[in-house]
């Protein structure tokens, strides 16, 4: 019996080792989505720029479980990044630009985008970069307290009244100093 589970490895071992470079990737895409789906069902990313000098304990990337409020950083060599590396979804993306208007009172310039092809996390740095540039271009780099984003895997539309509450519970207008944005000191 062993002998059985052995030989079936060794075939597999040898059927994936003639596979090309792109369908050893398309294999490992479709797997990592299949299982990230099942995953993040109830889960949202949420990203506050850190502040260049200082620390924040709570800027940076995390992942938010919608139903608990619970909120984590993605471990750099865990098994959740690898998986997000490859894992591609049609995103939705709360953009925002956070300032404090003339009267001292908080307030954000947002933007929605709404991936019409499925993308990883990876790809959506450039697209995050060039519409936070944006609207800080919009708000003027004086108003400019910070810049974040929500980005939600799985189809869940994002209103204004929710990033305000998440953005407020990761204290994003409490920063103090200058945050950077696509190499840009804001």
């Amino acid at each position: 019996m062993a002998g059985n589970g052995k030989e079936r490895a060794r075939k597999r071992a040898l059927k994936e080792s003639k596979l090309s470079k792109k369908e050893v990737v398309n294999k490992k895409v479709a797997k990592y989505s299949l299982m990230a789906k099942t995953l993040l069902k109830n889960q949202i990313f949420t990203y506050v720029a850190p502040p260049a000098e200082g620390e924040n304990p709570l800027s940076g990337e995390r992942i938010v479980n919608l139903t608990s409020g619970k909120a984590h950083r993605l471990s750099p060599n865990g098994a959740l990044e690898d998986m997000m590396t490859y894992a591609r979804f049609r995103w939705n993306i709360y953009i925002a630009v956070l300032y404090r208007d003339e009267d001292g009172r908080k307030a954000m310039e947002p933007t929605v985008i709404v991936c019409k092809y499925a993308k990883t996390r990876i790809a959506l740095s450039e697209v995050l970069n060039q519409a936070h540039v944006e609207l800080i271009d919009e708000v003027g780099l004086d108003n400019v307290v910070n810049v974040g984003w929500l980005a939600c895997p799985h189809g869940k539309d994002i209103d204004d009244e929710f990033a305000y509450g998440m953005f407020d519970q990761m204290k994003a207008w409490d920063f103090k100093g200058k945050v950077s944005v696509a190499g840009k000191q804001v």
